[in-house]
């Protein structure tokens, strides 16, 4: 009664009670996140031990037949499938849960770039696009890159959701080159300068060059490479001493500028799965792993300026139970997830299924 949010006639109730103590367990339920799965298979099988045991079927009997069928196998209401967004059926929460999270990010993302859903928000509906016959949201001037082309023509991909994770902008020197500072003395440092993501080489070695080359050479003297100060060695190619703080400061805001400062950009792919579905290996596992990567891919092959020197986080979204009501969620440790997931940087989300709501 507590999940239907309405009372039972009393004659419902004592025919429930006395199917549960025939057929299920104490702890088994339609409405427990544990044994739901099992509650539904055994109800599968004693359906169709009915059906066979029944010999005589009237119209009564097939509407209630069809109603349970319904309800444990699944099926949208296909009278009315663009009315309200109503489902029928255990199997297709997915698509439930799909909506709930759509809702919940148009809710509090300030900038979702693209998003594969038509859901009504504040009372209408979001989609103001079409591909491949399928309506979707997008920014404005995004140009959909999630396409495979072949023969001149096109089939589409899908991903769930992708936003801008707002004030979360990332430096060149936060997190690809890092600048150490071994001392400063009145207007001048003495500093080296490491390359951390390969992938910035190119950035990292113009950017040491220009330290070179834009004063006299009787103002930079390179450290030599076994330089010790306090007692502390440092070792390294683009080691620099007594370097003005001006021309240092100058330089590093034109490489920043010039690089047109990363912003990190989050790719979701909301999963009605649990948790342990991710800790081991499974063909379905490595063929989601593997569209995660296609939309990667095709986001990044795009040359329009909104995926321009962006850092991209691919994320599987998962529901989970939270004792905290205010939770939002957390990650699942990298340690025990698939190794793939984590070869490929991809992270996966708890999400708090109280907060994430219609």
């Amino acid at each position: 009664e507590a999940e239907l949010e309405q009372e039972s006639d009393e004659r419902v109730k004592e025919l429930s009670y006395r199917f549960k103590e025939q057929h299920l367990s104490y702890e088994q339920s339609l409405f427990n996140e544990e044994t739901f799965e099992t509650t539904i298979s055994i109800l599968k099988d004693i359906l169709e031990d009915i059906d066979k045991v029944t010999a005589y079927k009237d119209d009564d009997y097939w509407r209630l037949y069809e109603a349970i069928e319904n309800f444990l196998y699944g099926e949208l209401d296909m009278e009315n499938p663009h009315e309200e967004g109503i489902f029928w059926g255990v199997s297709n929460f997915y698509q439930i849960w799909e909506d709930m999270c759509n809702t919940y990010a148009f809710t509090i993302f300030d900038d979702i770039i693209y998003a594969d859903t038509n859901i009504v928000f504040n009372g209408k509906p979001v989609a103001n696009a079409t591909f491949g016959g399928h309506k979707l949201f997008k920014k404005d001037n995004f140009e959909n890159p999630f396409f495979i082309e072949f023969r001149d023509k096109k089939r589409w991909m899908r991903p769930d959701l992708i936003h801008f994770v707002g004030g979360n902008k990332k430096s060149i020197f936060d997190e690809d080159i890092k600048i150490n500072i071994i001392s400063t003395h009145n207007n001048r440092l003495d500093f080296e300068v490491r390359l951390i993501n390969k992938d910035t080489k190119n950035i990292y070695e113009t950017f040491c060059n220009r330290l070179k080359a834009v004063i006299n050479n009787n103002n930079k003297r390179k450290i030599p490479t076994n330089y010790k100060i306090g007692g502390v060695s440092f070792k390294g190619d683009n080691i620099f001493k007594n370097y003005p703080k001006d021309i240092f400061n100058q330089e590093k805001e034109l490489c920043e500028k010039n690089t047109n400062t990363c912003i990190e950009i989050k790719l979701l792919d909301w999963k009605y799965m649990d948790e342990h579905s991710f800790k081991q290996n499974s063909r379905k596992l490595d063929n989601d792993i593997t569209k995660q990567l296609c939309y990667e891919f095709c986001f990044n092959k795009s040359e329009q300026d909104i995926t321009k020197n962006n850092v991209i986080e691919s994320q599987f979204v998962i529901p989970c139970f939270f004792n905290q009501e205010n939770d939002i969620g957390e990650l699942i440790e990298d340690k025990l997830l698939y190794s793939r997931i984590t070869d490929n940087k991809i992270t996966v989300f708890k999400a708090n299924f109280g907060n994430v709501k219609l």
